[in-house]
């Protein structure tokens, strides 16, 4: 698809926005995901949020994710304590 046509398509998203969602519709039931952080970690939480919240993820650092967190910011990084809430430090 040229360009043109993609802007008349989809002007109310940007090019990120829809490989986002179009990433997060790869995701499938019951898939184990291990992810990095930044926008494979944006999938990841789409993902929960949108259609499997028992979805298991495995983030870069080793914590293993199978609950919906509801963090009061998105984590500036892998090791940011939001990811594990009960945690002290990490």
């Amino acid at each position: 698809m040229d360009i043109k046509k993609e802007n008349e398509y989809c002007h109310e998203y940007s090019g990120f926005e829809m490989m986002l969602v179009s990433a997060t519709r790869q995701i499938k039931k019951n898939d184990l995901i291990f992810n990095a952080f930044h926008w494979p970690f944006l999938v990841v939480h789409m993902a929960r949020l949108l259609h499997f919240p028992n979805l298991y993820n495995v983030i870069e650092i080793g914590i293993i994710k199978d609950e919906l967190i509801d963090p009061p910011k998105m984590p500036y990084s892998i090791s940011d304590p939001v990811l594990v809430p009960s945690s002290l430090f990490i």
